[in-house]
C-alpha cells in the first residue's frame, strides 16, 4: 500500500513537473525571469 502510494505520488510529480516545464518553456519566450523553471 505505502509503495503504491509513494509510486503514485512520484507519477503525479512527473506529470505536474512536465506542465511546470511546459509552461516554464513558453513564459521563458516572454518573461526572461522565469529561466529558472
Amino acid at each position: 500500500m505505502l509503495i503504491e502510494g509513494e509510486a503514485a505520488s512520484k507519477s503525479l510529480e512527473r506529470s505536474s513537473g512536465n506542465l511546470v516545464s511546459q509552461s516554464g518553456a513558453i513564459e521563458k519566450r516572454r518573461f526572461p525571469l522565469f529561466k529558472n523553471f
